[in-house]
């Protein structure tokens, strides 16, 4: 969501360019709060993502990342003071409401909480977001915002994809998303990415 940025390496690992943990301290607290509530809870500290065990969640997302969870005492880690950069919080819908509503509860945790989809809800702390991100990222490598690309199928996307020079969302993009981006392309099953880039970003369309 933004939190972490890297670049991949040559040697095929990453290279973190900039990096917004959440305030010291609070990891403990939000993880406790949130453990009471039937949740896969996700940590991700740089570019490791921890989970205490695996589960039906974990699965899907590491189906569909390409990447697997590293299962560790997650309440040993944070106690210790482990990182924090993002906390992914995978359930049902309406659970999904709950935990929404205690991040609302809890201003002074400085954290901000949007939905992926659904059953996923992902918590960073105040001011990050993938907006930020690109625009870090614009700044980096010295790209002007208006030449850049995004593209994105959440409700967490759609800042970003209104900031880039050309946002480009696909056919299974969240209603609330495909009502303000236009630029659609087929679905992620349907190798959207791929059309995006080929066609809007090599020019290739």
């Amino acid at each position: 969501n933004g939190a972490v940025i890297a670049q991949p390496t040559d040697d095929k690992k990453l290279k973190v360019l900039a990096t917004t943990p959440w305030p010291a301290g609070i990891a403990a607290e939000v993880y406790t709060a949130l453990s009471s509530l039937t949740l896969s809870l996700n940590v991700f500290s740089d570019t490791h993502w921890y989970v205490a065990d695996t589960s039906q969640w974990t699965r899907q997302e590491a189906a569909i990342t390409g990447f697997a969870p590293e299962t560790v005492p997650i309440e040993t880690g944070l106690a210790n003071g482990l990182p924090v950069h993002k906390l992914l919080c995978m359930g049902e819908p309406d659970v999904i409401d709950r935990a929404e509503q205690i991040v609302l509860a809890h201003p002074e945790w400085q954290l901000v909480a949007s939905r992926s989809k659904a059953t996923y809800l992902e918590i960073v702390r105040q001011g990050v977001s993938k907006e930020a991100a690109l625009k870090t990222l614009s700044h980096l490598f010295d790209i002007p915002m208006a030449a850049t690309m995004a593209l994105g199928d959440g409700e967490n996307d759609l800042p970003m994809l209104q900031a880039a020079g050309l946002g480009v969302t696909l056919e299974n993009a969240l209603p609330q998303v495909l009502d303000v981006i236009k630029t659609v392309v087929p679905d992620n099953d349907h190798d959207g990415a791929a059309v995006a880039i080929k066609q809007y970003a090599m020019g290739e369309g």
